[in-house]
């Protein structure tokens, strides 16, 4: 009988020592619409998470879609939902690149930025990836967008 005990908890101790050692991609968050100041809160709180960690990097996926802004209609605040403008997503990591590397100083081996692809809605995923773990595969739901014309739109003045 001890000796199945002790076999069986040598067993236990080997199966959590592997999981426990298990690298894995974790999604910290993901949302679709923000104000300039939102997504400097979030960039600063992921930032945070990253560098609490040791051997990570903090992957951002963003992908290109539909957007909603409050508006201002007659003296009434409106929630409007707009077509993007061609390469507004590329805008937008252009606008976090320079948020974490250049204002917080934060290097450049430490984050990566990746265009996601299509969606409904623009969105925006933060995650942690540990060193030797696969990275997040983006999960773009359409094949192409419709875009209005015009240049990408400046959400942080001062950032563009």
């Amino acid at each position: 009988m001890k000796k199945q005990l002790f076999s069986f908890l040598l067993l236990l101790s080997c199966a959590v020592s592997v999981s426990a050692q298990t690298k894995e991609a974790r999604k910290i968050t993901e949302f679709d619409s923000y104000s300039c100041d939102d997504l400097l809160v979030r960039l600063d709180y992921f930032a945070n998470d990253v560098r609490k960690e040791s051997n990570v990097k903090g992957f951002v996926i963003v992908y290109e879609g539909r957007y909603s802004k409050t508006v201002n209609n007659k003296g009434e605040n409106e929630l409007k939902t707009f077509l993007p403008r061609f390469g507004e997503s590329a805008y937008r990591i252009q606008l976090m690149q320079n948020h974490l590397l250049n204002f917080r100083g934060f290097s450049k081996e430490i984050f990566l930025f990746v265009s996601g692809g299509f969606r409904e809605n623009h969105t925006v995923e933060l995650w942690i990836v540990p060193n030797g773990a696969n990275p997040p595969k983006s999960s773009s739901t359409l094949e192409d967008i419709k875009y209005r014309k015009g240049k990408p739109e400046n959400i942080c003045a001062g950032l563009g």
